[in-house]
Parts: C-alpha cells; structure tokens; sequence
C-alpha cells in the first residue's frame, strides 16, 4: 500500500525549501524540512479550522511512519522546529492555505480510503486484534461498517477512480487483503507482505483513529 507520505512530500519540500529554523544550531536535511513543513500543516490547519480532525492525524500519522526509526536527538530536533514552525504560522499563511488546498483534492479518495477499509475488514473479523479494538472502542460495529460501505459508494456514484485506477470494489478486495496481512503479522506469522509486527500495529491502531474520527465528524454533519 503506497504510503500517502508519497503523495504530499514533493509538495511539501517545494513549500519548505527556503524555511530554516534560526534556533536550529545544525541545519536541518530536505526530509526534516519535509517533515517539519507536514507536521506543522497538520497541526496549524486543525487549530486554524482548515483540517477536520480526521484529516490532521491522517497526515500526522504518515509523517511520524517516516519519523519512526530516527534517534531521539534527531527526533527532539525535529519537535523543536514543528513547535517553532506552529508558532510563527498566521491562519491566513499563504504557504499553509495553499498547501492545504492542493492536498484537500485527495482526502476523500487517496488519504481516507486504506483506513476505511482496514477497518473494515477488521470490524468484520470474529476476533479482531487488540490493537484494533482498544482503539476503536465498540462492541457493536454494525454501523460503522454501514456507513463505511455508503461512503464507498458515493465514491463510485461520483465517478472517482481508487488509487492506481482501480474500481472500489476491487480496490476493497486488494486493501483487504492486506489488512488481513497486518493481522497476520501481529500475531507473528510470516506474511508475504514484507513488514515489522510494529509497522502492521501501527497500521491498524491508525485505521481505527482515523475512521473513529470520520465516523464521529460524519454523524456530526448528519
């Protein structure tokens, strides 16, 4: 599954190409600034009301799976410039609104899409992982795969096309399958889907916030 990181990073370190931290005592490489630039976007659009809830940690989410071998030094480097970034950061920051505004065009179909159906599939598994329930928190998940399914259908009612042009439904069929993988590698079995038991964890405690926080937004506007 292509990471949405792909996705927004040349957008993002085109944004953030001239920016360095003046407190930063060394430089900060094109990734960290990427990083940075993402992490901030995703925090400041939230505070300022030009990110839902689900689409913050959606693009958190992504930029901290590029964070998660780096060394605390490296890690704490990178805080100090988001904190700094964030602070500086009018809501009407053309950098910000413009960047926003690109990615918006691809919530729906290419950010939200692969939580769905993680989640999905593990909603509708006798047995799903505690990593799973312990974030999603139901017993019941009769409606939440309810509306998930009329979201997908109003992807294709509207004529959108899933990630690499794929139909929904086979789209659906493919993402499932590797969501059983994450389960699958959870509980230690071999996989042909190359990936840590941290990487599927993450994965699948990730669908469950972010679906968790669509679904809440989605009955909200109901």
């Amino acid at each position: 599954m292509k990471t949405r990181f792909q996705i927004i990073a040349a957008a993002a370190l085109l944004c953030s190409s001239g920016w360095a931290s003046p407190a930063m005592a060394q430089p900060l490489s094109g990734q960290d600034k990427t990083v940075v630039f993402v992490q901030a976007m995703a925090e400041r659009g939230r505070e300022c009301d030009l990110l839902t809830a689900w689409q913050s940690a959606a693009i958190r989410a992504q930029t901290l799976e590029q964070t998660r071998d780096w060394d605390n030094d490296r890690r704490q480097r990178i805080g100090d410039a988001i904190n700094e970034r964030v602070a500086a950061m009018a809501c009407d920051d053309a950098g910000m609104t413009g960047w926003i505004g690109a990615a918006s065009r691809g919530f729906d179909t290419e950010f939200l899409p692969p939580y769905l159906v993680v989640y999905r599939t593990l909603a509708q598994m006798d047995n799903p992982p505690m990593t799973f329930t312990a974030v999603a928190l139901r017993h019941d998940f009769a409606a939440a795969i309810e509306r998930i399914d009329a979201k997908f259908a109003e992807l294709e009612a509207s004529g959108a096309k899933a990630e690499g042009g794929k139909s929904w439904p086979d789209y659906i069929e493919t993402t499932g399958q590797w969501a059983e993988q994450f389960v699958q590698r959870v509980n230690g079995e071999e996989t042909e889907r190359k990936m840590t038991m941290d990487e599927a964890a993450g994965w699948i405690a990730q669908s469950a916030m972010v679906t968790e926080l669509w679904l809440a937004e989605d009955a909200a506007t109901e």
